[in-house]
């Protein structure tokens, strides 16, 4: 059994994200998404009916055309050959059913046309329903940060000085809010130099902090190859560390606007 050490080492990162949070709806990510989308939804609404006809491999018989799998924008074939005429009517209303779901629309009439590519059992090209289409929707998404395990114990229990362990936990939204707001407040020279009298300022402490911690990661130091497993270790620079705050206010803001209620990390 693997010790924590080692689980944690493994393990590598730590992500922090708004708990919960799941996407009201799926946009397709690009025309080849949209194909495998759509193909699973077809395959479950009209179950052996959409068996039927020339095309033998199923998850082909709705799928891009080409191969440019990033693409936001290009033709769709449906492989009707060889099916039921009624059962493929259908299935093209469900077809642009399914675009609209998948954040897509059709930027030009449906056509009705010939493969170049497969045929049938006696070597005619079979039928094909070719639909031009744009993908042109997109999810609004929250802010998200992943950093190494140092660096999750160092914004954990050195800056934000959260009780609990720093590979695992939650803190409220407006909890995180305030705190980060604070420090960014001290970090940007917003905010007074405490007293020698009082505690040490954020100016003060994250000074201190990035001496403890190095001079920050270079390139000659970026990372070192153990086990098959890449581990960074190295220190942090004042910038970094405001980059992380940054992102975790804007978390904290974005959790609240859409009625989220906590931040987790793990």
């Amino acid at each position: 059994m693997k010790s924590f050490n080692e689980w944690m080492d493994l393990r590598e990162s730590v992500t922090f994200s708004i708990q919960d949070w799941q996407p009201s709806r799926q946009v397709a990510k690009n025309i080849s998404d949209l194909g495998y989308s759509i193909s699973s939804k077809l395959m479950k609404q009209f179950g052996k009916e959409y068996e039927t006809g020339d095309m033998q491999h199923i998850w082909d018989k709705f799928t891009m055309d080409g191969y440019d799998v990033d693409a936001k924008d290009g033709t769709m074939n449906f492989y009707s050959g060889g099916m039921d005429e009624k059962v493929v009517n259908k299935i093209i209303e469900a077809i642009k059913y399914y675009l609209k779901e998948y954040g897509a629309k059709l930027v030009g009439p449906i056509r009705q046309d010939k493969s170049g590519m497969f045929k049938d059992k006696e070597g005619k090209s079979i039928d094909v329903v070719r639909f031009p289409v744009q993908i042109t929707e997109t999810i609004e998404l929250p802010p998200e940060l992943n950093v190494a395990n140092r660096n999750a114990e160092i914004i954990v229990k050195e800056i934000l000085q959260i009780p609990g362990e720093y590979y695992n936990g939650t803190i409220s939204a407006r909890d995180l809010l305030m705190k980060t707001s604070q420090l960014s407040d001290f970090a940007k020279g917003m905010l007074p130099i405490a007293p020698s009298t009082q505690e040490p300022s954020w100016q003060t402490r994250l000074q201190d902090l990035v001496q403890s911690l190095g001079r920050g990661e270079t390139d000659e130091d970026r990372g070192r190859k153990e086990k098959g497993v890449t581990n960074y270790d190295a220190g942090l620079s004042e910038d970094q560390i405001n980059r992380y705050l940054e992102v975790l206010e804007n978390m904290a803001k974005w959790a609240m606007e859409h009625d989220y209620d906590y931040i987790s990390w793990g």
